[in-house]
């Protein structure tokens, strides 16, 4: 059984005045970033002008570029969020 008071709790805070560059880091700090496809496909179609193909062996390339745009853009929402807050 693992005992889960061994592990850090995560501080957000801590975490937004890193990436401020309010405070040096004083750990690695893991983070996981995943959205379901179909969200991805709702949001950049209903969002964005961007059109995303079902995945199918002939366009996945295509696809894929779809979804990395999609992540970019989540990234820079994000850090324009933590950075300049309102």
């Amino acid at each position: 059984m693992i005992n889960f008071q061994k592990f850090p709790k995560p501080n957000f805070n801590n975490l937004k005045r890193i990436l401020r560059g309010e405070k040096e880091p004083e750990r690695i700090h893991f983070v996981e970033f995943t959205v379901d496809p179909e969200m991805i496909v709702y949001i950049l179609e209903n969002y964005t002008e961007k059109n995303v193909p079902s995945l199918t062996r002939e366009n996945r390339v295509e696809h894929m570029d779809k979804v990395i745009d999609f992540y970019s853009m989540l990234v820079l929402l994000q850090l324009n969020y933590v950075l300049f807050p309102s």
